[in-house]
């Protein structure tokens, strides 16, 4: 979200741009989870269950919602709970987005440099809804969708993706020299 808001905002400073399994700011998906999705993680955020909500937070953004417990590769899981619970460990404030004034959603149209939009099948419906509506709303944009894959794709998926954005820096500066 932080990087599209700063190619629409600074247009002159930014030549290609990849959105990876994110957001769009001011963007309100139909496919967004409901409250109860979130009650259990609530939950332990508030009695500071720090374990608990990093084993329910790598099971939603590393094996997806509604997937089997283990469906990724054991290092990935253990890195992204060791991320998670060092952070929660650490109760520090959570930053704030400052969205554009007006928000992305409304500007899409106004970017101008090679888009490449990236997302995984099995990545929480808000997250794959936005990244569809950005490749649709961006003429020019490139959508690539990791099939069987959540969240954390670059992770699950880290020679495909690195090819994917070799290739495409490839491409798009070629395309902007």
């Amino acid at each position: 979200m932080i990087a599209l808001d700063f190619a629409l905002e600074f247009p002159d400073r930014v030549r290609s741009l990849v959105v990876a399994a994110g957001g769009i700011s001011g963007y309100e998906s139909p496919d967004d989870a409901d409250e109860a999705t979130f009650e259990l993680a609530t939950k332990y955020e508030e009695s500071k269950d720090w374990e608990a909500l990093a084993d329910w937070e790598t099971a939603y953004w590393a094996d997806g919602p509604g997937q089997p417990l283990g469906r990724v590769d054991p290092g990935v899981r253990a890195k992204v709970h060791e991320w998670v619970l060092t952070t929660y460990q650490a109760e520090k404030v959570e930053g704030q987005p400052q969205p554009l004034n007006p928000p992305a959603v409304g500007r899409l149209s106004e970017l101008r440099v090679p888009l490449l939009v990236i997302s995984g099948t099995l990545d929480e419906p808000g997250t794959r809804e936005s990244m569809r509506h950005l490749a649709d709303a961006v003429p020019g944009s490139r959508l690539e969708v990791f099939e069987g894959a959540a969240h954390m794709l670059n992770l699950e998926h880290p020679e495909r993706f690195n090819t994917l954005l070799l290739e495409f820096f490839g491409t798009s500066t070629a395309e902007n020299a």
